[in-house]
């Protein structure tokens, strides 16, 4: 009986233990069901430190992790939006290089804000950076030396290699470009301005910008005037001898600059005297006088109007002739300054084209002959592209074109033969009824068909016998 009981108990023992465990197990697990942690995003920014031009164009490295996977995250800067983001990848990770910002010097903050889910914020230091520096050579300076030597800036701690204009008084004044070191040393700027304060600024387009104050005393210079005389030429003579030109108002010994003022390609220098005036003469071919003539040193600027017009011109000898005379004599055509070697297409109407080449000395010739040619006023054109050798300009319209007018008139007729033993001082005079105009015009122009031409003689013989004999008749008595 004590056995019996004593397993009895044991078995109770155990099935209370196992009950127990499993409630426990129960309780743990319900427990770790309803408790799950939730991972909370953080992110780290390499460097928390930079100055105002690192934040704006290297910035810096943001990592961070416990947000949803493969979210779209958003980039702030103090809580606005900055219109960067990225995306975090399958496992919540998120690695993004924040650049391109401007802030300024102090503390800030740096969120990834994700569509679903917390966001995470880091904070860093924005710190102003080397002292950004530009210095004039000159602050104070009197207005005729700034229009004739100018300024020198120099310039420290601003971007490397960057390449910017410089602003006086917000009007784009000159260039400089950074070395590896963020410095620069500018050339000499001239300019012409009134007396006053101006300040010139220097923005190196990374958030990096310094200012200097420049000083100018003193009166106003003058703008300088030029002229030609004449200021309308035929490119010939201007060729051979020139146009004269005069200027004042320049600053006094120096050397002054010549250009074409729409080319800009330079066409000589000149120097001024002691009281800044200049003369020049002007002569040459292919000078491009179009917008005129630029005469310039340092911030003086002058342009003078030239009109050069063209000096190419051909005739017709004759310019009105037959028919005939145009199919075997022909008219000739005379050119002078024509452009050397130009291949010069010449054309009645427009039609049968010629090609003839102008020689050097600039002249052209050729005899025009032609055949089938309708009785009328006709136009020789002339047209012709510039050789390779410089040709004379030929004004703001350009010329490559050329008409002549050319009158053909008919063939002349051709006297009628008187016939044998009949002198032209007692030959009859014809009745026009008997003997047609057209016959003798027939005469005169045919060539292929002689049977009109026999039967016109024919009676201009017979007619001319019966008159003859009429009058030699005795006149009966009655």
């Amino acid at each position: 009986m004590l056995v019996r009981a004593t397993r009895k108990m044991s078995f109770a023992l155990k099935l209370a233990a196992t009950l127990a465990v499993a409630l426990l197990s129960l309780t743990f697990t319900a427990n770790s069901a309803s408790a799950a942690p939730v991972d909370t995003p953080s992110i780290l920014a390499t460097p928390t430190t930079l100055t105002v031009a690192e934040l704006l164009s290297s910035g810096l490295n943001v990592t961070g992790d416990g947000f949803l996977a493969n979210e779209n995250i958003a980039v702030l800067l103090d809580n606005q939006p900055t219109g960067q983001g990225t995306f975090s990848d399958q496992d919540g990770h998120v690695e993004y290089q924040v650049s391109g910002l401007t802030a300024t010097p102090g503390d800030h903050t740096i969120t990834l804000e994700p569509f679903d889910g917390s966001p995470a914020s880091v904070a860093i230091t924005v710190t102003p950076g080397p002292l950004l520096q530009v210095v004039l050579d000159t602050p104070t300076i009197t207005s005729m030396e700034l229009a004739t030597k100018g300024i020198r800036v120099t310039g420290s701690n601003f971007e490397k290699y960057c390449s910017m204009s410089f602003t006086l008084n917000g009007q784009q004044f000159g260039f400089a470009s950074c070395d590896e070191n963020g410095g620069f040393t500018s050339g000499y700027f001239q300019t012409i301005i009134d007396a006053g304060s101006y300040v010139l600024a220097f923005d190196d387009g990374y958030g990096n910008l310094a200012e200097a104050t420049l000083t100018v005393t003193g009166p106003t210079p003058a703008a300088p005037q030029v002229s030609f005389s004449p200021s309308t030429i035929s490119a010939a003579d201007l060729y051979f001898t020139g146009t004269q030109a005069t200027g004042r108002g320049f600053p006094p010994n120096s050397t002054v600059e010549i250009v074409g003022a729409r080319s800009g390609l330079p066409m000589g220098t000149t120097v001024s005297d002691a009281s800044g005036n200049i003369s020049y003469l002007l002569k040459g071919e292919s000078i491009p006088a179009q917008g005129g003539i630029t005469f310039h040193v340092a911030a003086f600027w002058a342009t003078a109007d030239l009109v050069v017009t063209p000096s190419f011109g051909a005739q017709l000898s004759p310019s009105t002739i037959s028919t005939t005379s145009l199919a075997s004599t022909g008219t000739t055509i005379t050119g002078t300054f024509f452009p050397v070697g130009a291949q010069v297409t010449v054309t009645i109407d427009g039609k049968y084209p010629r090609i003839v080449t102008v020689d050097a000395q600039r002249n052209l010739s050729f005899a025009l002959k032609a055949s089938g040619v309708s009785i009328g006023k006709h136009v020789i054109g002339l047209s012709w592209l510039k050789s390779s050798q410089p040709a004379f300009s030929a004004g703001p319209a350009g010329a490559d074109h050329l008409d002549l007018s050319l009158t053909v008139t008919a063939a002349a007729t051709a006297p009628a033969k008187q016939p044998a033993g009949i002198s032209p001082s007692t030959a009859p005079t014809l009745d026009p009824a008997v003997v047609p105009v057209s016959s003798t015009e027939e005469l005169a122009y045919s060539g292929s068909n002689s049977t009109p031409a026999l039967i016109g003689l024919f009676l201009i013989v017979v007619g001319s016998a019966a008159v003859f004999f009429a009058r030699r008749r005795p006149v009966q008595q009655r």
